[in-house]
């Protein structure tokens, strides 16, 4: 009877110890596996957005008048055009017939430069003219939303012209400027000259870089 004893506690002794050694040895295995698989989380991503302007030229400005300004800040309209076609059966005629519906819808559209997930905003602007001496002067002022803009704290940005070579110049606004606003608008574009601008290779584009604080 003792020996029956002593031999069940003997295996029973052994099956804990190998269950607390294989449970030790996976744990073991498991854990590095688990670490590896962890990684970090994507810092952002950046976009490139254009900022699309009313126009395609820049009058020229009268001698001494200091230049042709044009007022961004209220924004302007756009017309939408909605075309809807519809193909029908006609019993009369016994044949399909196609109906085109047209609806106009006018929105309101700003030179706007949305910046919710980053804190800096690079802009770059690209435009070329046919006089040597003169400088577009783009004014600057934060959003919070539509109709919701500081027209006081504004700032500018002077870039000469090129000529007839493309012009590409680039400015970064920080944080300091932009503080917690949801956005900058461009409410005024300023042209210093008395030759008219030429739009070609005319662009105005915003950096987006989510979640890059």
């Amino acid at each position: 009877m003792k020996n029956i004893l002593e031999k069940i506690a003997d295996t029973f002794r052994k099956t804990v110890l190998g269950i607390a050694i294989g449970g030790a040895a996976l744990s073991a295995e498991l854990i590095p596996t688990i670490a590896q698989a962890q990684t970090t989380p994507a810092v952002g991503s950046f976009s490139v957005s254009t900022v699309t302007l009313p126009y395609t030229t820049l009058a020229a400005g009268a001698a001494g008048s200091g230049g042709t300004s044009t007022n961004l800040g209220l924004g302007w309209s756009v017309i939408l055009t909605n075309t809807l076609t519809s193909t029908t059966w006609n019993s009369s005629s016994n044949a399909f017939v196609t109906v085109t519906n047209t609806s106009y819808v006018t929105n309101t559209t700003y030179a706007d430069m949305p910046v919710p997930f980053q804190k800096d905003l690079t802009v770059f602007v690209s435009f070329n003219s046919s006089s040597l001496v003169t400088n577009r002067t783009l004014t600057f002022a934060r959003i919070l939303d539509s109709g919701t803009v500081d027209n006081v704290s504004t700032w500018t940005w002077t870039i000469p012209s090129n000529g007839a070579t493309n012009q590409v110049a680039s400015t970064n606004f920080p944080s300091t400027l932009i503080g917690g606003a949801g956005g900058v608008r461009i409410v005024n574009d300023l042209w210093t000259s008395t030759n008219a601008l030429t739009m070609t290779n005319n662009y105005i584009k915003f950096g987006n870089k989510r979640f890059s604080f």
